[in-house]
């Protein structure tokens, strides 16, 4: 179907807007401006021999290089707009002219009489290629309370580098889609939404903030003992688990005949943290204990004992975390050889969805590669800890020679409720 003819002069003028961006000089104030113009002119190299994939990978890094010149920030947005133009891409080439308006809107007392004949350029091209959209689309105009959340549509994020935040244009096609909006720190948004061809609707999403727990496991070793945490009463037994807001929270435990125990504690964010309340008998020369004042003795004397055990298994539990690493690490590199192989594809032999598939995959395998190197190092660093943690205590603290507890008698495995389920807890040694 061939575009109207009013599309074609708008094209023809951006297209002549672009190669005078492109073809105009750097300024060079910047500080990395030698790193831009050299990615610069590879871009446009790339763009003439019509390796449209190659020339938006390069304008995009030196746009990440631009950030505090205008005008280079300009070239660059406008020059990534040409490139997704030049692949058919049009809601992407959509998107970059808007962002390329909204850095004018920013940077105000850099626009000159040049830039202000290429800004009107600019926005006629919006029009146009709005009305283009909005001939095989909708569009739901997203917004949330407040904004900077992370957008996806049928579970995919939107826009021309996969990160999409309120407020922001989501196009698609006719029928039902579920948005989903989500922001550190509030709860996530789903909303289901039928667009209409040709139609645009504005959504503004309200996120409430999440409450931020953490959870008190409070151990008393008496069945009789109750718990309170902050005055409040959350239960009775030997051993007490509750859900709690992060901050600090004051942990009483009563028992009759007993001395009240009480501790205030913090609790961090999906943390847990156990309390043990040893409670001491009422009345002169009553002995500390859980329960009794055998017990308690018991628990002293297993306590003195510190068994090397813990320190193998420390170790043993360190290098396992460093194996999962580097199976993470063998993961990052299969994708890293993927990128390679489609770089070294020469886009003149591809149609146009080939390579707008390899962008897409390209995409996709970076963020993989970020993802799976993250996750890597936080393997390497854990097991690293573990296992220095462990030399640390076999060296210092580990009781290598020490009588350990005839028959180990202060083993006292309790059953403690957890979510889902029913926990055990061993009070003691091992």
């Amino acid at each position: 179907m061939h575009a109207p003819l009013s599309r074609l002069l708008a094209l023809g003028c951006v297209a002549a807007l672009a190669a005078a961006t492109l073809l105009s000089p750097a300024p060079a104030s910047a500080a990395p401006a030698d790193d831009v113009q050299a990615l610069y002119e590879a871009a446009k190299a790339d763009l003439k021999e019509k390796r449209f994939v190659f020339a938006l990978k390069k304008f995009k890094q030196a746009l990440a290089l631009a950030k505090d010149d205008a005008e280079n920030e300009w070239r660059m947005i406008l020059g990534a707009a040409l490139a997704y133009e030049q692949m058919g891409q049009v809601e992407f080439t959509l998107e970059y002219y808007r962002l390329f308006l909204d850095s004018v809107e920013r940077h105000r007392a850099a626009v000159t009489d040049k830039w202000t004949n290429r800004i009107r350029v600019v926005e006629d091209q919006v029009s146009v290629l709005e009305n283009t959209l909005l001939g095989e689309r909708g569009v739901i105009d997203l917004n949330s309370t407040p904004p900077g959340a992370r957008i996806t549509i049928d579970g995919n994020m939107p826009g021309a580098d996969g990160n999409a935040t309120t407020p922001f244009p989501v196009y698609a096609t006719p029928g039902t889609h579920v948005l989903r909006v989500e922001k550190d720190g509030f709860a996530p948004t789903e909303l289901t939404v039928q667009v209409k061809l040709g139609a645009r609707e504005a959504r503004t999403v309200q996120l409430a903030e999440k409450r931020i727990e953490g959870r008190l496991m409070v151990a008393t070793g008496a069945p009789d003992a109750s718990v309170k945490v902050d005055g409040d009463a959350v239960g009775t037994g030997s051993n007490v688990s509750v859900k709690v807001a992060a901050g600090s929270h004051v942990v009483r435990v009563e028992r009759t005949g007993f001395k009240v125990f009480e501790k205030r504690v913090d609790v961090g964010a999906d943390a847990m943290v156990r309390v043990e309340a040893l409670l001491q008998a009422e009345g002169p020369g009553a002995a500390a204990g859980i329960g009794s004042s055998e017990a308690g003795a018991a628990v002293a004397k297993a306590r003195a004992y510190r068994a090397p055990l813990w320190g193998y298994l420390g170790a043993g539990g360190g290098a396992a975390l460093v194996v999962v690493g580097g199976v993470f690490t063998a993961l990052r590199n299969s994708d890293v050889d993927s990128i390679a192989t489609i770089d070294r594809k020469n886009p003149a032999n591809l149609t146009t969805a080939e390579k707008r598939d390899l962008l897409a995959r390209r995409n996709s395998l970076s963020s993989s590669v970020d993802t799976k190197g993250a996750v890597a190092g936080v393997f390497y660093g854990l097991g690293g800890a573990a296992i220095v943690g462990s030399a640390v205590y076999l060296a210092f603290f580990a009781d290598w020679h020490g009588a350990e507890p005839a028959g180990r008698a202060a083993t006292l495995p309790t059953v403690m409720p957890l979510p889902g389920g029913a926990g055990l807890s061993f009070q003691g040694t091992f």
